[in-house]
């Protein structure tokens, strides 16, 4: 997924914005793919889609928070999901040579499962 945001630490980064990138890795946990198809029996990735670009339009400083807040989100919104990984990347951010991207990235693991 790709976002335009106003995300970072620096004054610049909050009045010209920046591309992020948000990938995300659901585990269903399952020995099996769901025999229906029913989207009941799996994730909706509309709905995380949906979470994703909620919390990517609220301005944050840390690229850690938004993995913090998509991963914990996510996670809590699709009872399916057993381990939610979460990388955010913040492309051509501002430092003092040339960087492609910075990114976090974090696994959500869910706690009622061993």
């Amino acid at each position: 997924m790709r976002f335009f945001g106003f995300h970072g630490l620096y004054p610049s980064e909050k009045v010209s914005g920046n591309q992020f990138e948000v990938d995300i890795w659901i585990d269903i946990g399952k020995d099996k793919l769901p025999q229906s198809e029913s989207i009941d029996a799996t994730v909706d990735y509309a709905k995380v889609y949906e979470t994703v670009r909620i919390i990517m339009g609220e301005r944050v400083d840390l690229l850690e928070t938004l993995v913090s807040q998509i991963g914990n989100s996510v996670i809590q919104q699709h009872p399916s999901a057993v381990m939610v990984t979460v990388k955010v990347s913040k492309l051509n951010p501002p430092l003092s040579g040339p960087c492609v991207r910075s990114a976090v990235l974090h696994s959500f693991h869910r706690p009622d499962v061993g």
